[in-house]
């Protein structure tokens, strides 16, 4: 044997990894985390992300996302006549996405929003909203508003400029 090599002997102690090469030499390495530390961590990490899941994002997030889950659960058709007689009443609120998507007030005249919506609760100067651009604003109230902490109405609001269209949103006071 050469003399530069020395024989050690000692235990393999938990941790360590032996690996036996053919040319006679042994390697003995430490392995980086013990593998019931490793699952014990794991389980940890588990437990307290399934705590803060539970106690902070789905009470966090229903708070946050429940008036749009609620707008869209609850949408129905748009049917003029009911959207009429039904001012100041939630079937209102319901169909204001139906009347988004299906019925696009841009470029109408007033007589065409006048037949379709009826009239407004409010007719405003466009003042009122001096950043939407708007030389006259209708207002069609739609009942409580889903998307306020405090209690307070929704309106779909029409923005007029030049006896055309030019905007709709929805607001509330």
């Amino acid at each position: 044997m050469n003399d530069h090599i020395v024989e050690q002997s000692r235990p393999i102690h938990q941790g360590e990894s032996v690996t036996d090469y053919d040319n006679g030499i042994v390697e003995v390495q430490m392995l980086s985390v013990d593998r019931v530390l490793m699952w014990r961590l794991v389980i940890v990490l588990t437990v307290v992300g399934l705590y803060l899941l539970v106690v902070w994002v789905i009470p966090v997030g229903d708070f946050l996302l429940s008036p749009h889950w609620q707008d869209w659960i609850n949408r129905v058709p748009f049917d003029s006549e009911k959207w009429k007689a039904e001012e100041r009443s939630a079937e209102r609120l319901d169909m204001v996405v139906e009347l988004q998507a299906r019925h696009p007030l841009t470029g109408k005249t007033e007589t065409d929003v006048g037949a379709l919506l009826g009239p407004p609760s409010q007719e405003l100067a466009g003042e009122a909203f001096p950043n939407a651009g708007c030389q006259r604003v209708w207002e069609y109230r739609l009942g409580p508003d889903r998307h306020s902490i405090g209690p307070a109405y929704a309106y779909y609001v029409v923005g007029f400029r030049d006896g055309r269209v030019v905007r709709t949103w929805r607001s509330s006071d």
